[in-house]
C-alpha cells in the first residue's frame, strides 16, 4: 500500500514538470524557413492554421474554416526548403503574393 501511495505521488509531482517541459513561446516574426521545416509535422499545421489567421483580412474574424488537409503545410514546407534562410512569415507572404491570394 506503501509503494503505491509513493507512485501515486511521484506521478502527481512529475506531471507538472513533464507538462511545462513541454511548453514553449515561439516569435514567428523571427522563425526562419529552416526552423519551421525542422518542426514536427503536427506543430507545422497547428503553425499554418495560425499563419492562415494572422494574414486574412477576414470580416467576419469570430469564425474561421478549420483545414487540416495538409495542403498550407506543404506549401509553406515546398517554399521554405528552396529558401531556408527566410524569415518564416515573409515566405508566407512571398507565396501568397505569388498564388495571388488576397486574404
Amino acid at each position: 500500500m506503501r509503494a503505491l501511495r509513493i507512485a501515486f505521488l511521484l506521478v502527481l509531482t512529475a506531471t507538472p514538470i513533464s507538462a511545462a517541459a513541454q511548453t514553449q513561446k515561439v516569435d514567428l516574426s523571427k522563425m526562419t524557413c529552416k526552423e519551421a521545416i525542422a518542426l514536427p509535422e503536427a506543430t507545422l499545421d497547428l503553425v499554418s492554421v495560425w499563419i492562415d489567421g494572422f494574414m486574412s483580412d477576414n470580416d467576419d474574424p469570430e469564425s474561421m474554416v478549420v483545414d487540416f488537409s495538409g495542403t498550407d503545410a506543404d506549401e509553406i514546407k515546398a517554399v521554405c526548403q528552396n529558401n531556408p534562410g527566410t524569415r518564416l512569415l515573409q515566405a508566407v507572404e512571398d507565396l501568397e503574393d505569388q498564388n495571388g491570394d488576397d486574404d
